[in-house]
């Protein structure tokens, strides 16, 4: 879903969502590796449609994730889109993580990181497959914010450039402060302070 009329590299503000599902390797190892497959495709898909949804676009899925970028182009700033999304995201994949609950009495944890700020971006080639690859701070950041969700006890973690932009839209929370490779200071982060499980549109 590339915008055909994009330039072949750029740089422009967005906000940079990444969602991993924590829990998948001991499923595998409890109910099988079809099984699980079948699992992880229906929350993918469920998530690509959360993005797709909010004017963002999925940059590349990972085998239990993806990464997705909300640009400046569609309607509506795109820390809002995000933070939107990464909210509707726990709603939409409630269902498969209730039944795998039930089934197998494994949990799955979905957990976001998000960050706005200068993304980069190119087109690259692969195997006669044309994509797009974002890259620079605020995508390492929204990476590793992900990454720290468990040590917050939190669901959605977001850096300080999406909490400056929606801050006034919804009751967030300073949650401590992380530190990242190559950067001297260390960086705040927050949550929604709302149960999130009870927000978001129903997809």
């Amino acid at each position: 879903h590339m915008k055909s009329n994009r330039p072949s590299a750029l740089t422009e503000e967005a906000t940079v969502l990444f969602v991993d599902l924590r829990g998948s390797t001991p499923l595998a190892e409890a109910i099988g590796p079809e099984e699980t497959q079948a699992v992880l495709s229906e929350m993918l898909e469920r998530l690509t449609g959360v993005v797709a949804a909010n004017n963002g676009e999925v940059e590349h899925t990972l085998g239990d994730g993806l990464m997705a970028v909300f640009r400046g182009e569609a309607p509506g700033h795109h820390s809002l889109r995000a933070t939107t999304a990464a909210r509707a995201m726990q709603e939409s994949v409630s269902g498969v993580r209730e039944y795998v609950g039930k089934q197998h009495n494994r949990p799955l944890d979905l957990v976001v990181g998000l960050e706005s700020g200068m993304v980069s971006g190119a087109r690259v080639h692969v195997t006669d497959q044309e994509g797009w690859h974002s890259f620079g701070a605020t995508v390492n950041l929204a990476a590793r914010l992900q990454s720290e969700c468990a040590s917050f006890d939190t669901s959605i973690l977001m850096g300080p450039g999406t909490w400056s932009l929606v801050r006034s839209k919804f009751r967030t929370k300073y949650l401590g402060r992380v530190t990242l490779k190559g950067i001297s200071d260390a960086i705040p982060v927050y949550c929604f302070e709302d149960r999130i499980s009870e927000a978001g549109a129903k997809y």
